[in-house]
């Protein structure tokens, strides 16, 4: 016979794990495959469209160093709610304009369009929230060993 307090643990056990399970599965996504942008339109940096030729076009980059060739973005319209007007990829990079290629198109690109790119993530090592904690954690590190070497004697 088991004791009651081991299948009192022991339904507990099984209701925290039926409740992760539901949990997971209620923020899981749906099997229905959605579209995603490739660029978000509320984090991307606008640029000017300085030059439209055929296939490419040319953006001012001036102040953005960040920008290379082989990125890609996206084109919009803001007169139409910054609606999908191309694709493209960054072909050369200056000093002042980058030359872009129009890889997929709804509608041809013009000059009073923006360009969207989206910066690259910024390495952790470069963040000052990375150093707080680091410098954070080693404090109560220390703090701890000194604490633990004391109670030891």
């Amino acid at each position: 016979m088991r004791p009651r307090g081991c299948h009192v643990a022991a339904r507990a056990v099984c209701g925290a794990l039926l409740l992760g399970v539901v949990s997971a599965c209620a923020g899981s996504p749906s099997p229905i495959v959605r579209a995603t942008p490739s660029v978000s339109t509320a984090t991307a940096t606008r640029f000017e469209i300085t030059e439209v030729q055929d296939s490419t076009f040319t953006i001012a980059v001036r102040d953005f160093p960040w920008v290379n060739a082989g990125m890609s973005g996206i084109v919009v319209d803001p007169t139409k709610r910054d609606v999908l007007v191309a694709r493209f990829r960054v072909l050369r990079r200056g000093a002042v304009e980058a030359t872009a290629l129009v890889t997929g198109q709804t509608t041809r690109v013009a000059i009073d369009q923006a360009a969207l790119l989206q910066a690259p993530p910024m390495k952790p090592r470069t963040r000052r929230a990375f150093w707080s904690g680091w410098g954070v954690g080693f404090l109560l590190g220390a703090a701890a060993g000194a604490v633990a070497g004391v109670a030891s004697k």
